[in-house]
């Protein structure tokens, strides 16, 4: 009973990197110098419909220019960037927009 708890609790733990691993490679896709990337404060909506994480990266001039925040919504299974310099949000802010989803679609017929 016990190995199935740790197994089960390993699986959750691998999905939530996989996740974050996409999150990362789709942010660095839109830098100047992808590979002087760098994440901290990954954070995602219950529904995992919404991310935000933390990076800082070279610039132009080779130098770090600050952390940002990047704002992610997966659209059709892939995560898309809606902002790379967003306001630091938490698991509060991504599950509300979720809600405002799922109303949406509810209202309209039509999936987000």
């Amino acid at each position: 009973m016990q190995s199935k708890l740790y197994a089960s609790l390993f699986i959750l733990l691998l999905s939530g990197c996989s996740q974050q691993s996409a999150v990362e490679e789709v942010v660095q896709n839109h830098l100047k110098d992808p590979t002087s990337a760098i994440f901290k404060d990954y954070v995602a909506s219950d529904g995992n419909q919404y991310a935000c994480i933390s990076w800082n990266a070279r610039n132009s001039f080779g130098g770090y220019a600050g952390w940002d925040v990047a704002f992610l919504k997966k659209v059709d299974g892939d995560w898309t960037v809606e902002s790379m310099k967003h306001a630091p949000c938490s698991l509060d802010d991504l599950n509300s927009f979720e809600s405002i989803d799922r109303s949406m679609e509810q209202i309209t017929g039509v999936p987000n």
